[in-house]
């Protein structure tokens, strides 16, 4: 298992039940048939009944790595496997992690009461295997997080989903949390989908490569995936049918964003001097600048915590040293600059701009 400091990172909740109580509740979960599955690069959770999908929500999921207080970087990500539902908790109250409340400055019995500022929002359903406790299914108290890899382990779903989907599961039910950033579906009006993910883990997998197996597996023709690429920003939702005996001529469906950045700033034709800094004020590098609507900011930018992520190939590419290689990286006066956009998702940051002091700001 896990060391303790990488486990209940988002919730220290108290233990779920006993191992006897919570296989009883599983058997009996899985006679009524329904069960959830999680697929992290997708950003989504599905419920199934029995093979039908009965309902599917845009989720947050863990980030990639975690810098604690004392700057030891630990993985935060989402953990894959199987898990049972072992607790079901309305308006939670939300207990912070003992390292948390040793770095605030909190008391021992500090916790946060039930409403808008709570973490947990509206519900808080625990799951559990050996080894893995603390994590679960929950509300947010920033709707903006759905969709992207910034949790610190959890998953999180919008507190109108979270309440609906609360009840629909019992305690006991099945949960399975999967990496799959290609795959197929069939929604419930007979449609047959493709997506593609981003691999916000780093773990190297050809998502394209992928979905031709899922493709051929299936005996389904894989020339809709001409020219396509790896997505690296958001999700994208294939339709190949429209129904049962349709075409399989593809359509986008569109998808969640699967990471925020200063993309959307006005895109220069020339490079402009801008500032990096924490969302604190603690400056990270007065050299970056932007250029076509990207901010680059040069390797030696980044803190030494992070830093040791990154090494320059032979080729004077950059890369992650647990990922496949960071695209868009330049030279430029005889230095190495990173597109901080996808650095920042790589790290589960967000980056916003401000453009009235041409400041970008980097926080979790």
């Amino acid at each position: 298992p896990r060391p303790a400091v990488q486990r209940a990172l988002d919730a220290d909740q108290p233990p779920p039940a006993g191992a006897e109580s919570i296989a009883r509740e599983a058997r009996q979960a899985r006679r009524s048939g329904r069960r959830v599955v999680i697929n992290i690069p997708a950003f989504r959770l599905y419920l199934y009944e029995g093979s039908r999908l009965v309902r599917s929500y845009p989720v947050a999921v863990g980030r990639p790595s975690t810098i604690l207080p004392n700057g030891k970087l630990v993985k935060s990500e989402t953990p894959t496997g199987e898990f049972v539902l072992v607790n079901k908790v309305r308006r939670p109250y939300w207990y912070p992690p003992a390292w948390l409340k040793k770095a605030m400055g909190w008391p021992s019995g500090y916790r946060v009461a039930p409403g808008p500022k709570n973490p947990l929002g509206a519900r808080w359903m625990a799951i559990w295997r050996a080894g893995y406790e603390g994590y679960g299914l929950h509300g947010t108290s920033d709707p903006s997080s759905i969709g992207r890899a910034v949790s610190l382990g959890c998953v999180r779903l919008r507190n109108d989903d979270v309440a609906e989907l609360f009840e629909l599961v019992e305690v006991g039910t099945p949960v399975l949390i999967v990496y799959e950033p290609a795959y197929l579906y069939t929604d419930q009006a007979g449609r047959r989908h493709l997506v593609l993910a981003p691999d916000v883990y780093g773990r190297g997998v050809d998502v394209v490569a992928l979905a031709r197996t899922r493709l051929r597996q299936a005996g389904w023709d894989d020339a809709v995936l001409a020219g396509e690429e790896t997505p690296v920003w958001s999700v994208r939702d294939m339709v190949l049918a429209e129904g049962p005996g349709g075409g399989r001529k593809a359509s986008d469906a569109g998808g969640l964003a699967a990471a925020s950045g200063p993309q959307a700033a006005g895109a220069e034709t020339r490079p402009v001097p801008v500032a990096v800094s924490w969302w604190s004020g603690l400056v990270v590098s007065e050299e970056a600048y932007r250029e076509g609507g990207e901010i680059y900011l040069p390797l030696s930018g980044f803190p030494e915590v992070l830093h040791h992520y990154f090494r320059l190939a032979p080729d004077g590419s950059g890369y992650l040293l647990y990922g496949r290689s960071l695209e868009g990286v330049k030279e430029r006066d005889g230095r190495l600059y990173i597109p901080l956009g996808a650095a920042a998702a790589r790290f589960g940051l967000t980056v916003d701009w401000d453009d009235r002091t041409r400041t970008a700001r980097v926080h979790f």
